[in-house]
């Protein structure tokens, strides 16, 4: 088993990762779009209700990443906390995932695992289509790194 620990600021990059990640590239070729709209329509000095509308999406789709990050954020720094700066024992072979910390214990089937988006520093795993766990690698052995990314390919998970 190998020992992780999570820190405070590897848990905000991984979240804002993945939420960008699952907004997707053309929510932000959108935002973009619609951006480009308002400010046209600013230069243009336009004051009718298209303008307002386009405001007013605008503001609420540049709302969405900013909550939605805060959200997760806010729940995932409270489960950090709760393991008061002790770290978390992970083990992948024979098929399973096992995770055992100050909070519990997790033992699930690496075919759960869907997808796994390796960062320099941390992996995000999909379990489902709304279930993520993030795994900080920057302190493992690069031949247990290896082992793992075997072990999921095996049970056919989605390496990206």
């Amino acid at each position: 088993m190998a020992q992780v620990k999570y820190s405070k600021a590897l848990v905000k990059r991984a979240i804002r990762h993945q939420v960008r990640k699952a907004l997707g590239t053309l929510y932000w070729i959108a935002l973009a779009l619609l951006g480009a709209s308002f400010v046209f329509g600013v230069i243009r000095g336009q004051h009718d209700w298209f303008f307002g509308l386009t405001g007013t999406i605008l503001v609420q789709a540049c709302l969405v990443p900013l909550i939605a990050i805060r959200m997760r954020t806010n729940a995932s720094l409270a489960r950090l906390i709760a393991l008061g700066g002790e770290g978390v024992s992970i083990d992948m072979n024979s098929g399973r995932f096992r995770a055992i910390s100050a909070l519990g214990s997790i033992d699930l089937p690496l075919s759960r695992i869907t997808t796994v988006t390796c960062s320099p520093d941390y992996w995000l795993l999909k379990s489902g289509r709304s279930t993520m766990m993030m795994l900080p690698t920057a302190d493992i052995p690069w031949p247990t790194v290896d082992a793992w990314l075997n072990e999921l390919r095996r049970a056919g998970a989605k390496v990206e």
